[in-house]
């Protein structure tokens, strides 16, 4: 499994930031190329949709760990036999009141990347960090990031 852990310091309290990121169904108004995340049944699980071009959209589930702490932690796997596979957990801490740090540490199984512009899936994520950024701070989508679009599985 290959590892990312970054952060990114946000100018928002840290409850605007975790209301935000609790609402999966708005992700695609920063991350341009994924179509749609969906709530499955009544568990906590999340169908995630990324668009691959004129390819089919490469969809995958979602299931939230339980570990919604206070603001401060949101943790999650994909679901057995999806087509990406990873983990992860965004952790949450104020910072002087209306500052938040959001860290980002998520486990993957490398998949075979057909572009050379997909290479560099950390990059990736820091830009759908900072799209984050701006959109909660300015309230809009500026400068969307996109997911790497040709994930395929192993």
């Amino acid at each position: 499994m290959s590892r990312i852990d970054t952060s990114i310091a946000i100018n928002a309290p840290i409850e605007k930031c975790y209301k935000t990121l609790m609402h999966f169904e708005e992700y695609p108004r920063f991350i341009s190329n994924l179509r749609s995340i969906r709530r499955k049944g009544d568990r906590d699980v999340w169908q995630w949709q990324l668009s691959r071009g004129s390819e089919e959209p490469l969809a995958w589930d979602v299931e939230l760990d339980g570990s919604k702490h206070q603001h401060h932690i949101i943790s999650w796997h994909t679901v057995r036999d999806s087509d990406v596979a990873h983990s992860g957990a965004i952790t949450l801490q104020s910072r002087n009141g209306n500052r938040t740090e959001l860290r980002l540490v998520v486990e993957y199984t490398p998949y075979t990347l057909v572009s050379p512009a997909e290479k560099d899936i950390e990059q990736r994520i820091k830009q759908c960090l900072q799209s984050f950024k701006m959109h909660i701070e300015q309230g809009a989508a500026i400068g969307q990031a996109s997911l790497p679009e040709t994930w395929e599985k192993m």
